[in-house]
């Protein structure tokens, strides 16, 4: 009995992960097609200096423009210390290597299929 409910939990599991993949193949295609379409859009509405358009029965397309810092890996973080400390560049690889040593970690737990 025990050994039936396991087995029909892996049969609908797998199922269920085929399943996924598949729609995520098909999501990964629409995302590819909208990025090219939003790019030549992005484009034409910032040569024509058109900030939004109407679309009927759905709202607005609106270009908009914001500035976004980018995110602190490694290399950016010990060359900006390293400029900061110039005097000292052994104080700016140990306050580099503390703070990559203590950040935070989280343990995740995950079931995935190995092919």
């Amino acid at each position: 009995m025990e050994t039936n409910h396991l087995a029909d939990r892996i049969k609908k599991w797998l199922e269920v992960d085929m399943r996924i993949n598949d729609l995520q193949k098909q999501l990964r295609l629409l995302k590819k097609t909208k990025k090219s379409t939003t790019d030549e859009l992005t484009t034409l509405m910032k040569e024509r200096e058109v900030d939004s358009v109407n679309v009927n029965n759905v709202g607005q397309i609106v270009y908009t423009t914001n500035k976004v810092k980018k995110g602190i890996n490694k290399k950016y973080l010990n060359e900006i210390l390293t400029e900061y400390y110039k005097t000292n560049p052994s104080l700016a690889k140990e306050v580099c290597d503390f703070i990559l040593e203590h950040r935070e970690s989280q343990i995740k737990e995950n079931i995935r299929l190995k092919k």
